[in-house]
């Protein structure tokens, strides 16, 4: 049987059903009657998004080295006011993502319990169980050679909610320097091209 527990501590099983061609459709359930026996074939993966929902998916290739993730990660850690628990980073399909907690958790525990905000590792178990991820700012590949990459932020403007961009297009270090600043601030909103 195959499993995969999420961050938020949900067991899912992998079920496989027919399509009507006859192929197997593989997908992930919390319900573990009929879960599949089965390993996994070699050309799927489970997928958590940055919200905890498990996927069954074919492998996709990642555009991204780990030391590119790395990067984004660290300037983000080094550089935005968001602390370690409340973003997550994630390198998929064209875009090295990062998503921003959409809960004001440590005003809320500060208001309830204010000896839990201090404990970080609390906070982040809280979040890893409670917390939802947005996205809010991407940093995209928009040419293989040289490794060029755009800045783009969410829009919360209301009619376009879109990605817009930001800054000139460049190298991800450089511009995940200039522009991890700006999450968990206000200045992030006054980003513009």
């Amino acid at each position: 049987m195959v499993t995969h527990t999420n961050r938020r501590g949900d067991t899912y099983y992998v079920h496989v059903r027919k399509t009507k061609t006859g192929k197997n459709r593989y997908y992930a359930s919390k319900d573990p009657d009929d879960a599949w026996v089965g390993p996994l074939p070699d050309e799927y993966e489970i997928y958590e998004n940055p919200n905890g929902r498990v996927f069954v998916r074919r492998k996709r290739a990642s555009g991204f080295t780990a030391e590119e993730i790395r990067t984004v990660e660290r300037e983000v850690r080094e550089r935005s006011a968001l602390k370690r628990w409340a973003y997550k980073v994630e390198g998929r399909d064209d875009a090295i993502t990062v998503h921003e907690i959409g809960q004001d958790l440590d005003g809320l525990v500060s208001m309830l319990n204010p000896w839990m905000a201090k404990d970080e590792r609390r906070m982040a178990d809280l979040a890893a169980k409670t917390g939802t991820y947005e996205p809010m700012m991407r940093f995209r590949l928009i040419e293989e050679d040289p490794r060029t990459f755009q800045t783009e932020r969410f829009c919360f403007l209301g009619g376009i909610d879109d990605w817009m961009p930001i800054g000139d297009p460049g190298e991800l270090a450089e511009l995940a320097e200039e522009f991890a600043r700006h999450l968990g601030r206000d200045s992030f909103y006054e980003l513009m091209r």
